[in-house]
């Protein structure tokens, strides 16, 4: 969906990503510790779409298969998995954004990601930002 893909892009130190595929959601999942491969249904029926937004380029490399070699116990807490409605819908909302292992993401972050969504008409949603 081309409405989708240009989502993708930067802000600040940060750079949105999708998954292009059910692999690369599954490295992310792995990445980030959580269950988020199992959206997959849910993004092929459009009714979710799955981001992630990071600074360290060594985490995109890993999750598009350009590096095998990541040290998962390595990583800081620069990389969120984000969780938006689809921008069919009137009310777009980022429903979730998190942390590995769902840890709570900053306010410094949470700035971000409101300035950068902001642009694509996208609102919190969750108690968690």
């Amino acid at each position: 969906d081309t409405t989708v893909k240009s989502l993708e892009g930067k802000e600040k130190d940060y750079v949105f990503k999708l998954p292009k595929n059910s692999h690369e959601l599954s490295r992310l999942a792995t990445v980030m510790s959580n269950c988020v491969a199992g959206y997959s249904k849910l993004i092929e029926q459009g009714t979710s779409i799955i981001m992630y937004a990071y600074k360290n380029k060594k985490v995109a490399d890993y999750i598009c298969g350009k590096n095998n070699d990541l040290d998962l116990k390595e990583l800081d807490n620069s990389t969120i998995c984000i969780e938006l409605s689809p921008s069919s819908v009137n009310h777009k909302e980022i429903l979730q954004s998190y942390l590995k292992h769902n840890q709570e993401i900053t306010e410094e972050q949470r700035n971000i990601l409101k300035v950068y969504f902001d642009k694509f008409g996208y609102s919190f949603k969750t108690s968690n930002l």
